[in-house]
């Protein structure tokens, strides 16, 4: 199911890892959201894992040009998208067109989407990596997800204070908000909890 045509900073365990945490949200009823999908490789797979249900996906695609902070070497051995890569909706949706239950919503969340009413099943967060707009959407989203839902994101990595430290904060705050520990499979720097 994975698409490694599909250029992302996201690894191929972490991509396995959201198929494991969301197939149980495959059916008609289930609305996931992600915010932050830049070209779509997580996109797709999170898509492709609930088939029977609906992905909003939610980003500026600005038309931006993507500076790397890598060599072409590790870009193509980790799939990385290069330096010049397009940003845009249009990249988004020629990656992601064969996920027909793919909603591709372009702006900045949650302004973009202030009145959203609908429950939601689980939201993956993987946008700016930065306060106040990652704890924003966290705020905004977290009283939308329905008990036994989920809320995730990437680019945990505690060990790398200096790497996302706004990171590491919402999810210590989220420790004390949901008094529960962060599950952070092996190997990954997915984070997430249950509601």
């Amino acid at each position: 199911m994975i698409n490694n045509n599909i250029l992302g900073f996201i690894s191929t365990l972490e991509l396995q890892t959201l198929e494991e945490l969301f197939s149980r949200y495959n059916h008609k009823d289930c609305t996931g959201v992600e915010v932050g999908s830049l070209h779509g490789r997580s996109s797709y797979q999170i898509a492709k894992t609930i088939s029977e249900g609906t992905l909003y996906c939610i980003d500026n695609w600005s038309n931006w040009k993507l500076k790397s902070k890598f060599t072409e070497e590790q870009n193509k051995k980790h799939n990385f998208p290069p330096e010049g890569s397009s940003c845009s909706l249009d990249t988004f949706k020629h990656n992601v067109s064969e996920c027909k239950n793919i909603i591709p919503i372009q702006g900045n969340s949650p302004n973009i989407v202030k009145n959203w009413e609908q429950p939601i099943d689980f939201l993956f967060l993987d946008s700016s990596h930065y306060n106040p707009n990652d704890w924003d959407n966290i705020e905004f989203w977290l009283p939308k997800i329905k008990t036994g839902g989920i809320i995730s994101g990437h680019d945990y990595m505690p060990r790398q204070e200096t790497v996302f430290p706004d990171i590491i904060t919402n999810v210590l705050r989220l420790e004390k908000l949901l008094n529960q520990n962060v599950h952070n499979p092996s190997g990954t720097s997915i984070w997430y909890f249950n509601i």
